[in-house]
Formats: C-alpha cells, sequence, structure tokens
C-alpha cells in the first residue's frame, strides 16, 4: 500500500480536474481539461509538431548547458586554487546566485529581445551557479593528504589541476552536471509557456 501511495495522490488530483472541467467548474479555455491535453499531445505526434518542437528544445538545452557549465567549471576550479581568485569570484558569484532567474525573463528580453538569447541565458544562468558552487565545494573537500603529497613533488597549481584537483572534484561535480541537465529542460519548459501567454497576439 505505501509504494503506492505517492502515485495514487497525482491520480487523484487528475480525476478531480477532469470532473471540475467536465462539470464546468474550470473554464477550459482558461484550463485545459486532461482529455484535452491528451488529445492535443496526440495530435502534435501524429503530425510531428511535437517531435520538431523537442528537438529544438534539446538543442537549446545542450547550448545553454555547454556555456553555463564552461563559466561553472573555469570559475569554480580557479576559486578552489587560489586564494585571490576566490576573493575576486565568489563574493559576486554568491551576490548573483540569489537574483531570482525566472524574474529576469521581463529584463533580459529587454537586454536581448525576443529569440534565443533570453533562453539560453536562463538556461546557462541555471546551470553556471550550481555548479560554480558544486565544483568549488568538491574542490574544498579533497583529502588534504594529497594535497600535500602534491606539493611534496613540487607541483604548482596548474600542474596539481589535471591528476589532483579535477579528479578529486568531480563526483561532486558530475552529480550536479546530471540534476542541472534536467533542470535546463525544465527552464526551457517554463520560459516557452511564459513567452505563449505573453505574446499570445501575435498567432
Amino acid at each position: 500500500m505505501a509504494p503506492a501511495a505517492p502515485l495514487g495522490v497525482p491520480l487523484v488530483i487528475v480525476a478531480l480536474w477532469q470532473l471540475a472541467s467536465s462539470a464546468g467548474v474550470l473554464d477550459e479555455r482558461t484550463l485545459a481539461s486532461p482529455a484535452q491535453v491528451v488529445a492535443t499531445g496526440v495530435d502534435l505526434v501524429r503530425d510531428g509538431t511535437l517531435g520538431s518542437a523537442a528537438l529544438i528544445s534539446i538543442q537549446r538545452v545542450f547550448i545553454g548547458f555547454a556555456i553555463g557549465a564552461a563559466f561553472g567549471l573555469v570559475l569554480g576550479v580557479v576559486a578552489g586554487i587560489s586564494g585571490m581568485g576566490e576573493a575576486a569570484i565568489d563574493p559576486p558569484m554568491q551576490m548573483l546566485r540569489t537574483l531570482p532567474h525566472l524574474g529576469l525573463i521581463p529584463l533580459l528580453i529587454i537586454w536581448m529581445g525576443i529569440g534565443e538569447a533570453p533562453k539560453l541565458a536562463l538556461i546557462a544562468m541555471g546551470v553556471t551557479f550550481p555548479l560554480y558552487l558544486n565544483t568549488l565545494s568538491g574542490i574544498r573537500g579533497i583529502d588534504h593528504k594529497l594535497l600535500e603529497a602534491a606539493t611534496s613533488m613540487n607541483l604548482g597549481w596548474a600542474q596539481r589541476i589535471r591528476p589532483v584537483i579535477l579528479p578529486g572534484a568531480l563526483p561532486q561535480t558530475l552529480v550536479s552536471l546530471a540534476v542541472y541537465s534536467l533542470l535546463g529542460l525544465s527552464t526551457d519548459a517554463v520560459v516557452r509557456h511564459l513567452e505563449r501567454r505573453a505574446l499570445a497576439w501575435r498567432s
């Protein structure tokens, strides 16, 4: 019984949603019923619209993710291996990461216009800050014995990156990469939904 309970709650919500729509309590012009959603999804699959839209979204997520991951990794490594780098990078990153990214959508549209740029920027921002924090945390958590061994071998910071720093920080970084790639897909879906609502007059 217990394992089925988490699945039962969403099913009950969907059933109540459908009942409310069928009874006219919810206006289907404002909030489509589950039956309408399924029917529309089937139509989009049949005419190929859903497949092409999904490919565009996946491509957008990969590009935004690559941009954000590059910034997050580089900044995290620099801040993690250098005291001066941390002093210069960490304070502004800590301040910027508290900004509500979805609340920046209107500002990004004003700056970049309507198109791919604001979507890519939001996905990149959603990846950069968490990946920076996880990379920095991973570097700080490296076994001090490894660092001492690198020091005894007279390895400079640049020489320690490949054999010591990256392997030590990699597990935590890979976990964050997986999580925020999924969040990138979610962010793209939210942005596209808001764009459709805000620009409904264009259709």
